[in-house]
């Protein structure tokens, strides 16, 4: 099953319980991690995908300064179909709009 942390509008995006939290899904699920947000006031999610190295995606997450306005969503997986690989990892975009 794969572990998903979700950080609504309101509270803290950068705290030691957020590191934890990325740091723990990453070492239970190894087959890929990503995250999206919607920063507030923006009508538009972004996502930031591929990563199966910890510091890399806990560097790609505070480069991005979320703000306790800010939505945000951690996916770390395990594959039960697919290559394990960044394209597969999640979360995905289901929009035909896309850039």
């Amino acid at each position: 099953m794969c572990v998903i942390s979700v950080l609504p509008k309101g509270t803290e995006k950068h705290s030691k319980e957020v590191e934890t939290f990325i740091t723990s899904g990453y070492y239970s699920n190894t087959q890929g991690s990503g995250f999206m947000w919607k920063k507030n006031g923006i009508d538009r999610v972004g996502i930031s995908k591929g990563y199966f190295n910890l510091d890399s995606l806990i560097k790609a997450y505070n480069k991005m300064e979320f703000s306790k306005d800010d939505e945000v969503v951690i996916h770390h997986r395990i594959g039960t179909s697919g290559a394990k690989n960044g394209v597969n990892t999640h979360p995905f975009y289901i929009h035909e709009d896309i850039n």
